[in-house]
């Protein structure tokens, strides 16, 4: 992944109106490390630039669904989805939660390769994970692509019944 491709992506969420440039808040290059040592893995480059920019605040991004998508994350889920025992399916050992919803479902990449990763997605009650993007770069942009229609959404809802939206 070249840095480019990840601002292409973040350029686009900003001029849809899916990202507040002014609310983004990137990680510490030192966090990153943290975070790659306390799991022992090699993040994709696409995640690092990610959390570079995104990882304490993603302007807006991950506001709409009831879902988590920053650094503490990272930090908390991945060894607890990696231990519970009550769970069907066990976070592989080179995997780094990347996003919860409500605590029943789990979006998490594999750190096997350098430059990015597919994001997987499992419940808490599936035994198998399932493709939920083919890469960081689109799940940042499938979610920008949600966070723009609820956006538009909620506007139409204001206009329709008032300032209670």
């Amino acid at each position: 992944m070249h840095p480019e491709q990840f601002l292409l992506v973040l350029q686009a969420l900003e001029h849809s109106g899916a990202v507040d440039p002014s609310a983004l808040r990137g990680c510490s290059a030192e966090e990153i490390v943290i975070l790659e040592r306390t799991h022992g893995v090699c993040l994709p480059q696409t995640y690092r630039a990610f959390l570079s920019v995104m990882g304490h605040g993603g302007g807006g991004v991950f506001d709409h669904d009831h879902v988590e998508a920053d650094y503490g994350v990272a930090m908390r889920l991945t060894d607890d989805c990696r231990r519970d025992g009550s769970r069907k399916f066990r976070l592989p050992a080179d995997a780094v939660v990347i996003l919860d919803r409500m605590g029943d479902h789990q979006q998490f990449i594999r750190c096997s390769r350098d430059d990015d990763s597919p994001v997987w997605g499992v419940n808490v009650w599936d035994s198998e994970p399932v493709l939920a993007f083919d890469s960081v770069l689109d799940w940042l942009s499938g979610w920008g692509e949600e966070a723009q229609m609820a956006k538009a959404m909620l506007e139409t809802m204001r206009r329709r019944r008032g300032p209670m939206y």
